[in-house]
């Protein structure tokens, strides 16, 4: 038995260390709670409906399980810290290939920066170089509070390995979109979970394959509808009156390929495309960009030359454009 000279050696147990540690999880437990009402009050359904609401809506890549409610709980906190609405993708969350991910759209982003307190708005700045190709958009914010802002420059040369069909035809609104995104989530750290569209798409390809990231599906059918129209026709049977090149049928391929491709007909409707696309060019990487996309549709030696001869057309008409705006606004 211990005497009294002992016992006043025996160091003093905290007691109130068990208690503090329950109120915490007590603490954690009423904070989701009540991040929980929040966002059941903003979608307008009951809290023990949320959930279920968001299943529903935040779905997984094939094979993977259904979401569970602890999974979400990155997602409802942001849904209720900055009112993000789950139902049009301004945020969501999935799984892809065992990796949860919480992704936010660009709406997503702006609310976010518009609901910082010390947000004081932000900057663009898109460079050309000296053949008016773009090659990088460089977003700024502002802060209330902070030194220096924050800046991010995204690199075409980059981005178009990822960007995907729509990215080729619109650079420099997608470009822009891409550095507005990653300066957001500079300026407003969120988690390690929370990641942008880019990056969300990145890691939900395949990993044998890499080099697919840069075509989403959405993109792959963009694609395919936005080929030439010789291209369908060539499919079908137009010419069925060729007995002969049935005693010869190695021949076949090589001699039906070249006559779509090189039909006046072909010539025309490619020679409308390229007028068309030209004529939507407001700026010369456009028309630039647009050179590069429409090299290619015909197998005539005589195309490329006269593609180079119609974008230089648009190219002097937007100069011309140019100088007689800025006469107008010096006079």
């Amino acid at each position: 038995m211990a005497t009294a000279t002992e016992q006043s050696n025996v160091p003093d147990i905290d007691t109130r260390r068990p208690t503090n540690r329950l109120a915490e999880v007590v603490d954690a437990t009423e904070q989701r709670r009540s991040i929980a009402r929040e966002a059941a009050a903003m979608l307008g359904v009951t809290p023990d409906k949320l959930c279920g609401l968001l299943r529903n809506v935040w779905k997984t890549s094939k094979g993977e399980p259904e979401l569970t409610d602890q999974e979400m709980f990155s997602g409802i906190s942001l849904v209720a810290r900055y009112r993000l609405d789950p139902i049009t993708r301004e945020i969501y969350v999935t799984r892809s290939q065992g990796r949860l991910m919480t992704v936010i759209g660009i709406d997503g982003w702006i609310k976010i920066l518009d609901r910082t307190d010390h947000y004081d708005g932000f900057t663009v700045d898109i460079h050309n170089d000296e053949n008016g190709i773009l090659e990088w958009v460089e977003t700024t914010i502002y802060s209330k509070r902070r030194s220096k802002p924050t800046s991010y420059r995204a690199y075409w040369s980059e981005y178009a390995r990822m960007g995907g069909f729509v990215a080729k035809t619109m650079p420099s609104h997608m470009l822009r979109i891409f550095s507005l995104r990653h300066a957001a989530r500079l300026f407003v750290p969120l988690g390690a979970t929370v990641v942008t569209e880019e990056e969300a798409q990145f890691m939900m390809q395949p990993m044998e394959a890499p080099h697919q990231a840069s075509s989403s599906h959405l993109d792959q059918i963009t694609e395919r509808l936005m080929q030439p129209i010789e291209r369908s026709e060539a499919s079908e049977p137009e010419e069925p009156s060729e007995p002969e090149t049935a005693e010869s049928p190695n021949e076949e391929a090589p001699s039906t390929a070249p006559e779509v491709d090189t039909s006046e007909e072909t010539l025309a409707k490619v020679t409308e495309r390229t007028t068309n696309e030209l004529s939507a060019c407001e700026t010369l990487s456009e028309v630039n960009q647009a050179v590069k996309d429409l090299k290619g549709l015909s197998d005539r030696e005589d195309w490329p030359e006269r593609v180079d001869s119609m974008a230089e057309i648009r190219r002097q008409q937007i100069r011309a454009k140019r100088g007689a705006g800025s006469k107008s606004a010096t006079g």
